[in-house]
């Protein structure tokens, strides 16, 4: 893909997040409280217009830009140069506009979820609907991380965790936040909220066991870590993909929680689903790690 479509590509997608970062300043601040199918009237149009800004960057690819000679082999000003400088400022361009559409999906999906029922409040009194709102908020933080590591999407995670009574989830986002940015604002800010957390009595955690770490019986497994880094580098990347994940997201609880009491259960689904598709993750994952790495070895350094 040449320069030009690059930059019209874009363009469009920052004038698309543009137009959806003003209507949901309204939508957030003003947005009128129903049924679900009420707020989502409002939100949708939103959203629409995210999830096109979203496609149009996702297949828009810097990195076919004309690779650049090897550092030393032109001169400072040579053509190759200035191309390698170009795609370099396109992909970072690219990446901040996939942060950012996903930081103001997160906010959508968030007050969407606050008008959708009883207003959030943190008490973990959440009707369904409210509950897979507030999922699809994470998942667009999770994907703003992939795009772009930083604090302040783990806060806004924290905080959603917090609103779903997800305290041990909550703690760990905001304890890599504080690696992230120990001596910056934002890691003072999550240092706050993790005492805030520790010294409110009436914090309780009743978050949600999902299917491959209930099998696994661990968040950390090899298995499980293979399938999270599918789900964020390959899955989150597509819409379909991101459609799959809300699923699994709704449906894998109340599974998960039938797996954890029955060991047999248990057992054959580690060996006859998770582990099987934990394989081909770790494939699909290589392969994806692969391609990253040629691509940084060509146009964009």
């Amino acid at each position: 893909m040449d320069a030009a479509t690059v930059e019209t590509n874009l363009a469009r997608a920052e004038s698309l997040i543009q137009e959806a970062h003003k209507m949901a300043l309204k939508f957030v601040d003003r947005g009128e409280r129903g049924s679900y199918d009420q707020v989502m009237e409002q939100a949708d149009p939103i959203i629409d217009r995210l999830e096109e800004a979203q496609q149009i960057l996702l297949e828009t690819e810097v990195d076919d830009l004309p690779e650049a000679t090897t550092p030393g082999e032109e001169e400072e000003d040579s053509p190759e140069l200035e191309v390698e400088g170009e795609a370099y400022d396109l992909s970072m361009k690219k990446q901040d506009l996939e942060h950012d559409s996903r930081l103001l999906e997160s906010d959508v999906h968030r007050a969407a979820a606050n008008l959708a029922g009883e207003p959030l409040d943190g008490s973990g009194k959440l009707d369904e609907q409210q509950d897979q709102l507030l999922s699809a908020a994470a998942t667009a933080l999770e994907a703003a991380l992939g795009s772009k590591p930083n604090a302040v999407p783990l806060i806004k995670l924290a905080e959603v965790r917090l609103l779903q009574s997800e305290v041990k989830r909550a703690n760990e986002a905001l304890e890599v936040a504080i690696k992230m940015d120990p001596e910056g604002p934002e890691g003072a800010r999550a240092q706050e909220m993790l005492e805030r957390i520790a010294s409110d009595p009436n914090l309780k955690d009743r978050g949600k066991c999902f299917i491959a770490t209930a099998v696994c019986k661990s968040p950390e497994s090899p298995e499980v870590v293979e399938l999270r880094k599918l789900r964020d580098q390959v899955l989150m990347q597509s819409k379909p993909g991101r459609l799959f994940v809300s699923a699994y997201y709704a449906c894998s609880p109340p599974l998960a929680k039938v797996l954890s009491n029955h060991e047999t259960a248990s057992r054959i689904t580690l060996n006859w689903v998770v582990r099987p598709l934990a394989s081909v993750a770790s494939a699909v994952n290589s392969a994806t790690d692969a391609g990253a790495r040629r691509r940084r070895g060509g146009g964009v350094r």
